[in-house]
């Protein structure tokens, strides 16, 4: 007698052979889904293969799941190379380097708590070094090759040498393996100053601390320009702007900053609504750029929006503009600056208009804007608020 065998589905002869039992060869009449064992001597027992609908789709799961996980090794081999070649790449740039080494920071020491932000350089982490409350800078796994290590060993180089009270303290870095590799800054209790400014419950007015966060910040940016060369921020905003529980204001984020070269650079940096026009175009430009994005950082501080909100924001406006880079073109050809308050300081504005003229060597020096900021605008705030002047060195 034949015998009969389940097959799970119908597969050529190649791949998978017929059960033959004695003389009897395996038949497949044309459109059906089974096979005939046929024989001279005895009938043709038919061997059904189970209903597709039933088996295909489980054969489906079972390839995707295989192909998965050979992505899943391939993935698994292709970040041991990088992995490997990372940390080779990490002991030739900093562990040669004695005099950064120094400022090396075992990652097991930092308490990581939470993710407050993403900036230029990437993750931004509130922390705990030693019980000292810090913020870590990480960067991102898959931004990190030779080039963006050898600029983080130039940005530890440079901020292991600025020490002023209006710049964000450097506390360390740490690079002992590709997924931790970061800065360690100080951390201040009030964040910045892009925030405070739309929070309610600081209730910021001239006379209220904006005029200190403006000389501060003023101040900060004064010790970048003395430099030997100049240091150029580049992306100076009110978020890189911070503030401490006393409203010490501090300039933070120097992913960006460079030292100027003798011949001014023309790499095309920077946040777009705090960009100088001179940037916009791609021309060669210098320190002043860091003035013009002060000036709209003024613009923040008395309108407490973003700049050209006015243009930009949904509700109806006879002078509407869409789109970031029609607006760009707008500043860096047709001269558009923010709007101020209607009622704010005519010293504000003043010093403003200075900041954001269309010729950069027009501009003042941050030297001169804090020479203005503490005499002349603070005089119109005494007149204006004679009871109400706070701002306090």
């Amino acid at each position: 007698m034949g015998c009969t065998k389940s097959r799970p589905a119908y597969a050529p002869p190649t791949q998978q052979p017929a059960v033959v039992v004695g003389p009897r060869k395996p038949v497949r009449p044309p459109g059906q889904d089974f096979f005939i064992l046929d024989s001279d001597a005895n009938p043709a027992p038919r061997l059904h293969a189970p209903p597709a609908a039933s088996h295909r789709p489980q054969q489906q799961q079972q390839q995707q799941q295989y192909q998965y996980q050979q992505q899943q090794h391939q993935q698994q081999q292709d970040e041991f190379v990088l992995d490997r070649e990372t940390l080779s790449i990490l002991a030739q740039v900093l562990d040669s380097d004695k005099h950064v080494t120094m400022v090396a920071i075992p990652y097991e020491n930092l308490q990581l708590q939470e993710t407050i932000g993403l900036g230029v350089y990437g993750e931004v982490i509130k922390a705990s070094y030693h019980s000292t409350p810090v913020v870590v800078k990480r960067m991102p796994r898959t931004a990190i090759n030779e080039r963006s290590i050898r600029i983080f060993r130039e940005e530890i180089e440079l901020m292991m040498h600025l020490r002023h009270p209006n710049i964000v303290q450097f506390i360390g870095a740490s690079w002992s393996s590709p997924t931790n590799i970061c800065f360690v800054m100080e951390h201040l209790q009030r964040g910045d100053l892009y925030a405070m400014l739309r929070n309610p419950k600081y209730n910021l007015a001239w006379n209220k601390k904006l005029l200190q966060i403006a000389i501060h910040a003023a101040r900060g940016m004064a010790y970048l320009h003395s430099m030997d060369p100049p240091i150029i921020h580049r992306d100076l905003k009110s978020m890189n702007i911070h503030v401490s529980s006393s409203y010490v204001a501090k300039i933070s984020d120097f992913a960006l900053s460079r030292e100027r070269s003798v011949e001014e650079t023309m790499s095309i940096t920077g946040t777009p609504l705090w960009m100088a026009p001179e940037m916009i175009r791609g021309e060669r430009y210098s320190e002043k750029a860091d003035v013009y994005s002060f000036g709209i950082v003024l613009s923040e501080l008395d309108t407490k929006q973003t700049p050209y909100n006015e243009l930009t924001s949904k509700k109806k406006s006879t002078d509407k503009v869409t789109g970031v880079s029609v607006l760009m073109r707008r500043v860096a050809f047709e001269g558009l600056r923010p709007r101020l308050a209607e009622d704010g300081l005519s010293s504000v504005q003043e010093l403003f208009t200075r900041c954001v003229d269309s010729t950069p060597s027009a501009r003042p020096t941050f030297e001169e804007i804090i020479e203005f900021l503490e005499y002349n605008v603070q005089h119109e705030v005494n007149l204006r608020f004679p009871r109400g002047a706070s701002y306090n060195d």
